[in-house]
């Protein structure tokens, strides 16, 4: 008989695999400016974009086993890791503890400017 905590565990997975899903339609449907907006201001766009109709999205042609093992990549890559840390890769497209390459020198690899995009993502979080 299974026990209370392990099915307990596997709805959570379940559930966090499912945000996950949706969470990357969303992010499919939006431009590559507007991505690029909300990577640099925190910002979602406004109006926000229509979801992608059922079979448009390029995870719709994809079997289960291979959307968990995607799902399973993202989460470590991306499991432990701070708002900031986050914001930080999103602006600059590698982890604080990396070291900075020419691309991310053209972005200007600055403190002021990932405190401000903090700023920005905190603001949006208690207006929820």
């Amino acid at each position: 008989m299974t026990s209370l905590k392990s099915r307990t565990e596997r709805v959570e997975r379940e559930h966090g695999f499912r945000v996950w899903l949706e969470t990357q339609r969303f992010f499919e449907s939006f431009t590559k400016e507007q991505l690029a907006t909300f990577a640099r201001h925190g910002r979602l766009p406004e109006p926000l974009p229509e979801p992608l109709p059922m079979g448009k999205s390029q995870f719709d042609s994809l079997d289960r086993k291979s959307l968990i093992r995607l799902w399973r990549e993202h989460e470590r890559i991306f499991r432990g890791r701070s708002k900031e840390e986050m914001l930080f890769f999103a602006i600059h497209g590698h982890w604080p503890e990396q070291a900075c390459d020419e691309r991310c020198e053209e972005r200007n690899c600055q403190k002021p400017q990932i405190d401000e995009r903090a700023r920005n993502l905190e603001a949006m979080e208690t207006k929820k």
